[in-house]
Order: C-alpha cells, then structure tokens, then sequence
C-alpha cells in the first residue's frame, strides 16, 4: 500500500517542483548606464565688438557668436565654443600665428594681415572684379581654391571653415570735397597699403600706411585727407566724427575667413567635423549680410553727420576702372616674379565672374 502512495506522490511532487522552479527567474542586472562624454570645449577669438543676444543689433562680432551657437546646436551639445571677442585673445594682426600656434582653436582672420604668407589668396581682393552677389563670390572662391593646388598649399597648415563677403572700400574725405574721377585725388594723400597703395598712386595721390587703429586720429590730425574702408569701418571706428564728404565707388571686395588650428581639426570625431562642413556656407553667407549691414549703418550715421555723400555715375565709375586694370597687370607681374602662377589664377578668377 505504502509503494502505491508513493508511485502517485513522487511524480507529482516532482511536476510541483518543475512549475514552482519554472516560475522563479533569476533577477536580470540592471544595466551599467553609458556616461554622457563630455563635450568638446574649443575657444574662438575675433577682433570684434562681443556678440550680444539681441535681435536688434547687428554686426560682424554678433553673426560670430550666432555662427557658434549654431555649431553647438547641430552638434548636439557636444561642443562647446567660448567667445573672446574684442581682441581679449587675439588681436587681428597676430590671429593667423595665435591659431596655427594654439592660443586659440578657432579665429576670426583677415589674410591682409598677412600678404606676404598668403600672395595667391589675395587675388580675391585684387581692385575692381565684377563679383556677383555674396552667395555667387564664395562659391566662386571655394571653386578656385578647389582647381589651384597652389591655393590650397596656402592654407594646408590650417581648416578653413568659411569664407566671408567683405562690403567694398569706399573714399571717405577729411574736408567736405567732391570727388568724381581719379583726377580729383591728385595730391591727396590717402591710407592705404598693398595693391591699394599703388591704385593711389595711379590716381597720382599720396599714399600713406595707417594702422586702421589710428585712422580716426590721422583725419583729425590731417596726417592724411582720406582713407578707403567699408562703410561698416565708418561705423566701428565712428569715422563719421572726422569726414565730412564720401564718394561712393566700390574699389573692392576683400574677404576674411573663420579658420581654425588643424590639430585641433584633425582631433574631433567626423560627425562634429560634418557639423562644421555643413555650415560653410551659411555661415559664410551670415557673415557677410552681418558686414553690409554695419555698413548701411555706417553711411547713416555719415548722412545724419551733415556729410556730403556723392554718387557717380556710370561713366565716371568707368574711369575709375580703368585705373584698376594697372593694378591687375601689376599684381599679375609681381606674382610671375615670385615664381607664381599669377596670370592664370587671375584670367581664371575674371573668366568665372564673367560666367557665373
């Protein structure tokens, strides 16, 4: 009897202990969770007014610090750009050397300041080009650099994240004179350096080196009777105070770029690197709008100064041309000098304006 009870016992405490064993799980470990990596901390320096979060202020030092702020938006937080505006880091002068050499990772830079490191690059400041509107001279500008391996050599020791549209220098005059035509500067004498130096002499005036800096008070002084600056260096440097006539004649279209420090490039992972890449142009583009508009403040403020603002007309600005054609048969022959292929990035950089 007792051998009965247990063949019925035995299996099923047997089947109890398969279900009570089935239902108990082991506890699943909670998982490690994965840091937050901690974003990538880079410094920009730039020369100019700081960037201030106000829709109603305009200019260049303010387009910088919405350019950062975008980058670190598309990037996700994951960088993290400190601003030293006004020269706190850099000063223009030494921006180029204080990015190469690491003082700062990012920097806002004008290849003027370095004519001799960059003799090709300038030719997109060369006097009087036709540019096309903003958008059209930076692609032409990445198309060139694109075609010449000797712009690129130019700047292989840096990245270069944009490329910005500088509003034309225009004649700005210490006495409230007219001028016309190249014949009205004989005489004068007149900031300027570089190519610019010898489109002055062409115009048989006197040119003289200035430091932007100390162009307020070489007017003042009457060191010089005019300068050639965007209508935006009107405004930065309150020249309004000291000119009484401007003549209106866009001798050129300089550019500047943002440019940062290749190791600091190479370092960062391709996905931050895309993030910088996809806003060449809209950064370049941001910029450039940001310089026109300090530059139509600029001629405000000389209007509402009482200042005498003359306006050529399509014949005399042709004069004013013709004068500028010297000086591309000059930088041509300075750069074939120096072993460069001067005619052929100019001939180049004319045809694709002509084209576009």
């Amino acid at each position: 009897m007792s051998k009965r009870i247990l063949f019925f016992i035995l299996p099923v405490i047997l089947i109890i202990g398969l279900i009570i064993g089935g239902c108990t799980t082991t506890p699943t470990p909670t998982p490690t969770p994965t840091p937050t990596p901690e974003p990538i901390e880079l410094k920009l320096a730039h020369a100019y007014a700081p960037y201030i979060d106000d829709p109603n202020e305009i200019g260049l030092g303010q387009a910088i610090g919405e350019w950062a702020q975008k980058i670190e938006a598309d990037s996700n937080g994951m960088v993290k750009i400190t601003l030293f505006p006004g020269g706190s880091l850099l000063g223009n002068p030494d921006m180029f050397p204080g990015i190469t050499g690491g003082v700062a990772d990012i920097g806002w830079w004008d290849p003027i300041f370095d004519p001799s490191r960059f003799p090709l690059t300038l030719v997109f400041n060369v006097p009087g080009l036709k540019w096309p509107d903003s958008e059209g001279k930076l692609e032409i500008i990445q198309q060139m650099v694109d075609t010449f391996p000797e712009l690129q050599a130019e700047i292989e020791d840096i990245k270069m994240l944009l490329y910005c549209d500088v509003d034309g220098g225009q004649l700005h005059f210490r006495d409230r004179i007219e001028v016309r035509v190249p014949e009205d500067m004989k005489g004068l004498k007149v900031h300027a350096s570089g190519l610019l130096a010898l489109l002055i002499q062409e115009w048989e005036a006197v040119p003289v080196e200035v430091d932007i800096f100390d162009a307020y008070i070489a007017l003042e002084r009457g060191t010089i009777d005019a300068c050639m600056y965007p209508w935006g260096a009107v405004r930065a440097f309150r020249l309004h105070e000291v000119t009484q006539a401007h003549t209106r004649i866009t001798l050129d279209r300089p550019i500047a770029c943002m440019v940062m420090n290749l190791e600091t490039w190479n370092s960062l992972p391709p996905d931050i690197q895309k993030v910088f890449d996809d806003n060449k142009m809209w950064g370049g583009l941001l910029t450039s709008k940001a310089v026109k508009d300090e530059g139509i403040q600029g001629r405000q403020w000389a209007i509402d100064a009482g200042a005498l603002i003359v306006e050529v007309t399509p014949e005399e600005e042709a004069l004013w041309l013709e004068t500028e054609e010297v000086v591309h048969e000059a930088w041509v022959q300075e750069k074939e000098a120096m072993g460069l292929p001067g005619r052929a990035l100019l001939d180049e950089l004319k045809r694709l304006i002509s084209e576009y």
